[in-house]
């Protein structure tokens, strides 16, 4: 595994990057699994269930998926997002001035990630109901560009990118694409 060292390389850098992986994501599933077997599942198990905390209630390191794990809305079952806190964060030890994974490593294993099972919420359509808001590597309909589902979850992203601020300069809406940016009230646009 290489390690990436250089600390002039922010978020932005990074996150543009993620934005223009995806191409062939899907095929890539081996080297992911391989990622996350290699350096999650130590602390996350194979199973990606995590390991409940030895006294009490609760996860000493908390699951991936599975029943107990995060829902299929929250911002860790965004692809850019995992990768970024991924490649700042783990494995236990890593910093954003010394991350372990490459960028590409992280990307896989988020992509990998959010392939798996986890909580449905129900009601998506009522969330955003700025469509033109929503993140970009939302992983869930509906959508106002016309891109499918799996672009949305695994990319390429710069493509919904494009349309989307197009859209969004036609109809006047702010904030659009996120990645981080809720519904703004004095839109009127959906």
């Amino acid at each position: 595994m290489a390690v990436d060292r250089n600390p002039y390389r922010g978020v932005t850098d990074r996150r543009r990057h993620f934005a223009h992986q995806g191409a062939g994501a899907c095929s890539r599933s081996r080297r992911s699994a391989a990622v996350y077997a290699d350096v999650c599942s130590v602390c996350h198990g194979a199973d990606g269930v995590g390991q409940r905390a030895p006294r009490g209630a609760g996860y000493q390191i908390p699951p991936l998926w599975g029943p107990d794990s995060y829902n299929n809305v929250a911002g860790m079952n965004r692809v850019l997002t995992a990768a970024a806190y991924a490649m700042h964060n783990m494995p236990f030890g890593a910093t954003f001035t010394n991350p372990v994974l490459t960028d590409e490593e992280a990307y896989d294993v988020a992509a990998y990630i959010v392939s798996q099972n986890r909580p449905q919420k129900r009601d998506l359509d009522k969330d955003f109901p700025i469509r033109l808001q929503k993140p970009i590597d939302t992983g869930y309909g509906p959508y106002a560009d016309g891109f499918s589902i799996d672009q949305h979850k695994f990319g390429p992203f710069e493509p919904i990118r494009v349309r989307v601020k197009e859209l969004a300069a036609a109809s006047g809406t702010t904030h659009a694409g996120g990645p981080d940016h809720g519904s703004d009230e004095t839109d009127h646009v959906k």
